[in-house]
């Protein structure tokens, strides 16, 4: 009670009253830009002391009071526009039976996805060992060839030279094709589970081509051969032969013959003889090579097989742990979020349902900030000049 103005509470009181009302009205709309300003203006109101700035206080918390009321308003109305709308209801309810399709989709998939990737990395496994057999046989196959045509034998550094540059480009191509099978069962699961984009495949973790290459150890066989006494004996044998036998063959049958015809003879089979004998010996010879440098390329060939075989598939068991445990990670994440896009649009269809109770409620608060707003206007209306030695008591 005022006794020089007649009743009626004190402005501050007043403001400050309004103030609450408004933040309460803030906290329940979910405003917290204008709880923070409202909550502010109550600071600077409570700290005025002085009457000319608790008038300025009062009168500045009025019209904050205000703004936050008019904003409050809109928020409610654009709500009320919302829940009012006839096809809401309708909209919400296909919404829901979408993202629960959706749901049961992808938990069908996050169930499946496991033995879809189990299957295609055995896929790049088999894959890749069928390559890599396929690939040796071929390099031995080519390496037969050369061999066979006298180009291997004639110079073995030259036969190691291509075998080994064609090693290092049979592995490359093998490394590229197991992370091209690995990028496919990225694609595949990904595909699987409706997620794009498929996640990245990292480089192969593996040696280069190159370093298991030149780690590779030679294996040149040490050429047996024969001493040159052993070799020269193996050709003048049969020559010493065919002498004997013009010899022993003029005299066995009796036959007078010049002693110019039975040499003739003697050194024509001696020729024949030690001649076939050279021959064969330089086959031997040629064919001891070929079998000792196909023995080279298979020892080589096998052990390079071993070796690629290994940095396959410990390479392919990293990338296939490491896709497994983002895929996973991925799955559940994306879980949550089909989960929560449901429960929210079932809330919204819930909500849907009670919006008649809403639209009271909503009516219920626009006239509570009707009044709100009628008491902060007259506050604002007040002639409260600012005289000295009058507090703000003696205007209200």
């Amino acid at each position: 009670m005022n006794p020089t103005q007649g009743p009626g509470p004190h402005p501050a009181t007043e403001v400050r009253s309004l103030l609450e009302l408004a933040q309460q009205g803030a906290m329940a709309n979910d405003r917290p830009d204008l709880t923070t300003r409202l909550a502010a203006t109550g600071r600077i109101l409570d700290a005025a002391t002085a009457p000319v700035e608790q008038e300025r206080a009062v009168r500045a918390a009025a019209a904050e009071t205000l703004r936050a009321v008019g904003s409050l308003e809109i928020d409610l109305r654009a709500r009320r526009a919302a829940l009012g709308d006839p096809g809401r209801a309708a909209r919400l309810q296909a919404e829901l039976l979408s993202a629960e399709a959706r749901a049961e989709r992808f938990a069908h998939a996050a169930r499946e996805w496991p033995h879809l990737f189990g299957e295609g990395f055995a896929g790049v496994a088999s894959d890749s060992e069928f390559h890599v057999r396929a690939m040796m046989r071929a390099i031995v196959a080519d390496a037969e060839i050369d061999v066979r045509t006298g180009k291997g034998t004639r110079d073995a550094d030259r036969l190691e030279a291509w075998l080994r540059g064609r090693l290092e480009a049979e592995a490359d191509l093998a490394y590229e094709q197991v992370h091209a099978g690995v990028r496919g069962v990225s694609a595949m699961i990904a595909t699987h589970l409706g997620l794009a984009p498929a996640q990245p495949v990292p480089l192969l973790p593996a040696a280069p081509a190159g370093r298991l290459v030149s780690d590779l150890p030679a294996r040149r066989s040490v050429p047996a051969g024969s001493s040159l006494p052993s070799r020269l004996l193996t050709v003048l044998m049969p020559g010493y032969g065919g002498i004997m036998m013009a010899l022993v063959v003029s005299r066995f049958l009796g036959l007078d013959l010049p002693t110019w015809v039975i040499l003739t003879c003697a050194a024509a089979g001696a020729l024949a003889l030690g001649g076939a004998a050279a021959s064969g010996e330089r086959a031997r010879q040629r064919d001891r090579r070929a079998a000792e440098a196909m023995t080279m390329v298979r020892a080589m060939v096998e052990d390079f097989q071993l070796t690629l075989s290994k940095q396959l598939r410990d390479a392919t068991r990293v990338l296939q742990q490491d896709l497994r445990r983002r895929t996973t990670d991925l799955v559940a994440r994306h879980s949550v979020e089909v989960s929560e896009e449901r429960d929210r649009v079932g809330l919204a269809a819930v909500a849907a349902g009670r919006a008649p109770d809403d639209l009271r409620d909503i009516d219920d608060d626009l006239a509570a900030l009707a009044g709100i707003r009628t008491r902060a206007a007259a506050l604002l209306r007040r002639d409260s000049p600012a005289r000295p030695g009058r507090n703000l008591s003696s205007v209200a």
